[in-house]
């Protein structure tokens, strides 16, 4: 009289041509949730009528990228939706949900402390938007124009949810104008200034040590008229402006060794100091090391640029150790007046004129490069204790002529075969 949808499909899967006869068929549809993990709903149909789901319209939870809105039935799960799926059913079914996925929008908001400057509202998840205003200025400090806008802690990009962006920023001000006076005395460590001005530190005669622990720049004259101060520590500094030092006249150690570049007149004149030692630094501007005469050991393994008479009045120096030079300004060792020997490496690019006016002692000068640098007319004039130069090229007339070597100078070109006897010249020069 009456078979289930069940039995008619238990028995046609054992018995594939049977013939069924019935005066009535009931056939159940379930309806399960997004993921197949539960019935939501069970519909019955009869004789193989249609059928429609009166649950609650189902749902499925939003990711970070999407949002879904429930679209219709599939006959299988995560399948695309089937507009029969409900219709003329003769045999128990399973219907799942089909869900279109809309991607999510977000809100991305700019702050300067707690004040929103600016917020760009339906971001799509994944894009990324950038802060457009005007520069942002630190309004919770009392003087704003003492910080650098550096960049925000985190970027817009690529966005996944609400941002919150908030301004950072680094003090810059002229370190004296909220920390200094002239009173100052003894020993002087800061740890919040990130740069220091022109003139920051001016005038302070009685500090006779100075620390910067997060400082990554100094200005122009920075300790102009510290005269006795006797120490400097800056651990981060990168760059230096010009004639920092003017009138330190004591200034023993300046501990800078991530130091970068130098401006002219970075140690001009203190003669207190024994040694320059910046591996760093690649570098120093117009009389940068110039008059300083008590030293003796020069450390500068990355120096690729120095200005115009930066090594004059260096004379206790014999020699000094230029590994990376690419660049030298005219009179650069002008009264090195100890100066013995000097060994150029193929780096080399330029050397200017009258490099070595005035070195009396001055006997050797090696190129260690194969092809010459840019010379002046008078590169080598006045040197006029020069006994041997050595380049690693061959002899060409134009390559010749420009040095303006003394007559009494013997030139050897890398024809000869010295090079391959260098270590030996080298050890002979240092033995002298």
């Amino acid at each position: 009289d009456t078979i289930t949808g069940a039995v008619m499909k238990e028995v046609r899967d054992v018995y594939q041509d049977i013939l069924i006869l019935y005066k009535n068929l009931t056939s159940k549809c379930y309806y399960w949730n997004y993921n197949g993990t539960s019935i939501i709903y069970t519909a019955t149909a009869t004789n193989g009528s249609n059928v429609s789901f009166r649950g609650t319209t189902p749902t499925k939870p939003s990711t970070a990228q999407y949002s879904y809105t429930f679209s219709g039935w599939s006959r299988e799960i995560d399948g695309e939706r089937d507009t029969t799926a409900q219709a003329a059913v003769v045999e128990d079914r399973n219907l799942y949900p089909v869900f279109d996925a809309t991607v999510r929008t977000y809100t991305v908001k700019f702050y300067v402390g707690t004040k929103v400057i600016q917020t760009f509202s339906n971001v799509p998840y994944g894009s990324s938007v950038y802060y457009d205003g005007d520069t942002p200025t630190n309004t919770a400090e009392p003087d704003p124009t003492d910080y650098e806008f550096i960049g925000w802690d985190i970027l817009a990009e690529n966005i996944t949810g609400n941002t919150n962006c908030y301004a950072q920023f680094r003090f810059i001000g002229l370190t004296y104008k909220h920390l200094l006076d002239g009173n100052l005395k003894g020993e002087f460590t800061n740890t919040s200034a990130t740069a220091l001005g022109n003139y920051s530190f001016y005038e302070l005669p009685n500090v006779t040590k100075a620390t910067f622990v997060n400082a990554e720049s100094v200005g122009d004259y920075a300790f102009n008229g510290d005269s006795k101060l006797v120490e400097v520590h800056m651990p981060k500094v990168k760059s230096v402006g010009k004639d920092p030092f003017t009138n330190c006249s004591v200034l023993k150690v300046v501990d800078m060794p991530l130091l970068e570049t130098a401006g002219d007149k970075f140690f001009a004149s203190r003669s207190s100091m024994t040694e320059i030692d910046y591996p760093e630094l690649t570098q120093v501007g117009e009389n940068g090391f110039s008059s300083m005469r008590n030293v003796q050991r020069v450390n500068l393994p990355k120096l690729k640029i120095a200005g115009n008479y930066t090594f004059q009045y260096m004379n206790q120096m014999k020699t000094i150790d230029l590994p990376s030079i690419e660049r030298i300004g005219s009179q650069a060792f002008r009264y090195c007046s100890l100066l013995e020997y000097m060994v150029f490496p193929a780096s080399l690019k330029l050397i200017n004129s009258n490099v070595f006016n005035d070195c009396p002692a001055l006997k050797v000068v090696i190129f260690l490069g194969t092809t010459p640098p840019t010379m002046y007319n008078d590169t080598l004039k006045n040197a006029t204790g020069l006994t041997d130069v050595y380049v690693g090229w061959e002899y060409k007339k134009e390559s010749h002529e420009p040095w303006n070597a003394p007559s009494t100078a013997t030139i050897h070109y890398g024809s000869e075969g010295w090079m391959d006897e260098l270590d030996t010249i080298l050890a002979g020069l240092r033995k002298e």
